[in-house]
C-alpha cells in the first residue's frame, strides 16, 4: 500500500496519466460493444481519477481502495462519488455494479495467487448476469533493471524512479527530492502472474467471454508492460 507521503505527490508527478488514458479507452470499448452500464465499481481506485471519468460518462460510480490517504484525496476531489476504504479481495458494494474495473497494476499488489482467485469469486458473486469485469496486469516486461529515470514536478522538486525484478517480484523504488535534498523514499512491491493462470482463475470463478491483449481496443496503441483482460458473467 502506498505511504502517506507518496499519496500526496501521486497525481502531481503524473500517475494520473494512466487512469485518464484508460478512461478514454474504456469509453471507446463500451461504445464498440454497445454497452451502457448504469453502475460501476472501481477496485483500487486510488485518487479517484477513473471514477470521475466514468461518472462524467453518466454512470453511478463508487470506488474502493485500501489506502485511507488515497481515499481522502479522492473524496476531496469528487464529493459526489461514494468512496470506501476497504480490502479489494473481500469488499462488497452496497449497490450492484454491472461494470467492475481494477487497473493500474492493482491485482499485482496481491502477493499470492489465492488472493486473486478469492477476489474473482467475490466479484462474480455480487455482479449481475451480463456484468463486465475489466482489469489489467503486468505482462512480465516490467522491471528490466533499467537505469533510474527522473520525473520533474517543478524547478526544485523531482522524483527518481528505478524498477527492479527478481524471482517474479517487481519493485518500484521512488525517491523524491526538493532542492536536491531527499524528502522521502517509497518502495512499491508487486508480484508477476502468468496471464494463463489469471485466465484459468477467471474461468474457475465462472466468467466467460474472456479476452487478453496488450491494448483494450485493437486500434489503440499497445502497452509494452501491461495486459488488459475483459470477462463477462453469463
Amino acid at each position: 500500500m502506498y505511504g502517506k507521503e507518496f499519496c500526496k505527490v501521486y497525481n502531481e508527478f503524473g500517475w494520473n496519466y494512466y487512469p485518464e488514458n484508460f478512461g478514454q479507452q474504456l469509453n471507446i470499448w463500451l461504445k464498440n460493444h454497445w454497452l451502457s452500464p448504469k453502475r460501476a465499481l472501481d477496485i483500487g481506485c486510488g485518487t479517484g481519477v477513473l471514477c470521475r471519468i466514468m461518472a462524467e460518462s453518466g454512470m453511478e460510480v463508487s470506488g474502493v481502495d485500501l489506502s485511507e490517504e488515497m481515499i481522502n484525496i479522492a473524496k476531496d476531489a469528487n464529493p459526489t462519488i461514494d468512496f470506501y476504504v476497504g480490502d479489494m479481495v473481500t469488499f462488497t458494494p452496497k449497490e450492484t455494479p454491472n461494470l467492475v474495473t481494477c487497473t493500474g497494476d492493482t491485482l499485482n499488489h496481491l502477493p499470492k495467487a489465492g488472493l486473486i482467485e478469492e477476489m474473482f469469486k467475490n466479484v462474480y458473486s455480487y455482479m449481475p448476469n451480463g456484468g463486465v469485469f475489466i482489469f489489467d496486469i503486468l505482462n512480465g516486461r516490467e522491471g528490466s533493471d533499467d537505469e533510474p529515470f527522473r520525473l520533474d514536478y517543478s524547478d526544485s522538486v523531482y522524483a527518481i524512479l528505478r524498477i527492479t525484478k527478481a524471482d517474479g517480484v517487481i519493485t518500484l523504488h521512488v525517491s523524491t527530492y526538493e532542492n536536491d535534498i531527499l524528502q522521502f523514499e517509497e518502495k512499491i512491491v508487486e508480484t508477476y502472474y502468468d496471464p494463463d493462470l489469471i485466465i484459468s482463475m477467471l474461468e474457475g470463478a465462472g466468467f466467460t467471454d474472456i479476452t487478453c491483449a496488450d491494448a483494450l481496443n485493437p486500434d489503440s496503441p499497445g502497452h509494452g508492460t501491461t495486459l488488459f483482460l475483459t470477462a463477462r458473467k453469463p
